[in-house]
């Protein structure tokens, strides 16, 4: 604690306070000389501002969420003073937002928000975007930008929550949830802003659909993971192990209600003692699959295994990141993986948990020596009679001789193409996944938008089974300084009780959802109406299937959407409201017959 005298305030925040927060949310000014902070995108003309803007000295727009608004953005004419609009089903989560452009400083500010209808202002989130200094890619060094990305809690007394900078752009995420019984309906409701220098209501406008979005149960939306329940398992005292347990426990909860319902897990298990037997580490494992059976989480589990610490047990060596430097084991390390497989078998098998995907290496190279360890680890586990998990690109004909062991591809891009998967998908036992990490830690946390093409039309258009990008919170060094690290920070952050805080990507990812979910929705009527419907539900469906068809052929197939060629972020809603049109007709037609 400090504390000091008006008269010594001055050199107090130049001496003590500014460089300890340099140091702080940046770096000592030695190691930020390194670093060349790239500037903003243009900005844009400033439009002429009303009497009342320029009175109450700050300004109020909007921009579709998916587009990044940075801290000098000009609002359009048309932007000002807007009406925010959305529609949504009964148990959905819908997201608007509104900028203030403050002309001067601002203090004092509050956000205040009316029930929206059958949605109570207790169900409104409201969160403020905070700018952050982040690289272009994780791994740049030396280069960054100031990027609008975390979606921070704003209650007042918050950590930057009273005050606003004079011509930087305050931007505010609120999210509505629907309640599961909300009637279908128009509703108006509104948000209030107020500041020093006066208030702004900013109406809300939400249509209720007569419709709940039905899962399609083929599909898998799951996330590699940093289990907090690991550090429980090392850390000393209580406390530590409860914040762990807890912070583990709200994020499961966060997954779901983001639609994510599978985790990548790992088993720690040495390799064998001088009997041959295996020293598994149940206890930990146990806990997490109590915790994804509390919260609904669906099979299969993919499961990390120790295949590294098996082939240092024989070679008295590591292989490097990728395999890079792998040697050829001998045989005797093929029938040890095979017997650890065999064991962790038996155990889970007693413990009646889901299916195991067997996952002993992580991205290998296309280095032959690589390959050929590969082949000999996935058919050592495949001895055991199990299925098996690879992080690598099929396309890559270096890894033919690794085809026929393998059970799941999981694939950065949506490669190969959606004919050559469903080919083989039928032809084979074979799965092919895709871990998007374009559109999470790999970029600067601004592909927004093509993170909710990947997660929805562009998911289905694939014909991928499953989406689990690495990862939920990724973090080195201080978590709210992105630079400080030998990679950088990414994804979700936590509230100083574990509470998770979410980005902007994160958001879009359920956006994502949701649209596949509108799709599956109308699909799945679709085929009722087909198959029990009269002629007039048979007439809606084959309209609906129309439709259909052109926002099909309206999806530019790419293998990873991150930022070029995609809709605009309006065209999304449009779409969506596409199939939501057709949803209300054939559900319409059915119910008449």
């Amino acid at each position: 604690m400090m504390a000091w005298t008006d008269a010594d305030a001055a050199r107090v925040q130049k001496e003590i306070i500014a460089p300890f927060e340099e140091w702080t949310f940046r770096m000592p000014p030695e190691q930020w000389a390194k670093w060349k902070q790239e500037p903003e995108p243009p900005t844009g003309p400033m439009p002429k501002l009303s009497a009342a803007d320029e009175k109450r000295g700050f300004a109020v727009w909007s921009r579709h969420y998916l587009e990044c608004v940075y801290p000098h953005t000009s609002p359009r004419a048309e932007d000002l003073n807007p009406e925010l609009r959305a529609f949504a089903t009964p148990g959905e989560f819908e997201p608007v937002n509104f900028i203030v452009r403050p002309l001067r400083d601002l203090t004092d500010v509050n956000i205040s928000v009316s029930a929206v209808g059958p949605v109570p202002a207790k169900d409104i989130e409201v969160r403020r975007v905070r700018y952050m200094l982040a690289r272009p890619n994780y791994t740049v060094l030396h280069r960054c930008r100031v990027v609008p990305d975390v979606l921070e809690r704003f209650d007042r007394g918050c950590l930057y929550a009273d005050a606003l900078k004079a011509g930087e752009n305050a931007r505010f995420w609120l999210t509505l949830r629907v309640p599961d019984n909300a009637p279908a309906g128009e509703y108006r409701g509104s948000v209030t802003f107020t500041s020093t220098g006066g208030k702004a209501v900013v109406p809300i406008k939400l249509r209720v659909l007569p419709f709940k979005l039905r899962e399609d149960p083929t599909k898998l939306f799951g996330i590699y993971y940093h289990h907090p329940l690991d550090r429980a398992a090392e850390a000393k005292d209580d406390v530590s192990r409860e914040y762990f347990r807890r912070k583990a426990d709200l994020e499961h909860a966060d997954m779901v209600a983001h639609g994510t319902r599978n985790a990548v897990l790992s088993l720690w298990c040495p390799a064998a003692d001088k009997d041959g037997k295996f020293d598994i580490k149940w206890d930990t494992l146990a806990e997490k699959v109590a915790m994804w059976r509390k919260h609904g989480f669906v099979g299969p589990m993919v499961m990390g295994i120790n295949s590294g610490g098996v082939y240092a047990k024989y070679m008295k060596e590591y292989p490097g990141s990728h395999l890079r430097g792998v040697k050829d084991p001998p045989e005797e390390f093929s029938r040890e993986m095979t017997a650890m497989v065999r064991a962790i078998e038996a155990g889970r098998k007693e413990r009646g948990w889901p299916e195991f995907l067997y996952y002993p290496v992580d991205e290998p190279s296309t280095d032959p020596a690589s390959v050929n360890f590969m082949v000999k680890v996935l058919k050592a586990c495949k001895a055991a009679g199990v299925r098996t998990y690879v992080t690598a690109d099929p396309t890559h004909e270096q890894f033919e001789p690794m085809r026929p062991f393998i059970d799941v591809w999981s694939t950065q891009p949506f490669a190969p193409d959606r004919e050559t998967i469903l080919a083989d998908m039928k032809a084979r036992k074979v799965e092919y996944w895709c871990y998007p990490n374009h559109v999470n830690g790999e970029n600067d946390h601004t592909p927004v938008t093509g993170a909710r093409m990947t997660y929805g039309f562009g998911f289905w258009r694939s014909g991928f089974l499953t989406l689990n990008p690495w990862i939920y919170q990724a973090s080195a060094g201080n978590p709210w300084n992105y630079l400080d690290g030998s990679s950088m920070d990414f994804f979700n952050r936590s509230e100083p009780d574990g509470a998770p805080i979410p980005v902007a990507m994160w958001e879009a990812y359920r956006e994502g959802y949701d649209d596949y979910r509108y799709i599956h929705t109308l699909e799945q009527l679709i085929a009722e109406a087909k198959k029990g419907g009269k002629p007039a539900a048979q007439e809606a469906a084959a309209k609906a299937e129309q439709e259909l068809k052109f926002v099909w052929d309206s999806i530019r197939v790419q293998l990873k959407y991150k930022h070029d060629d995609l809709w605009s972020p309006a065209e999304f809603d449009v779409y969506r409201w596409m199939v939501a049109r057709q949803i209300l007709a054939v559900q319409g037609a059915l119910r008449r017959n």
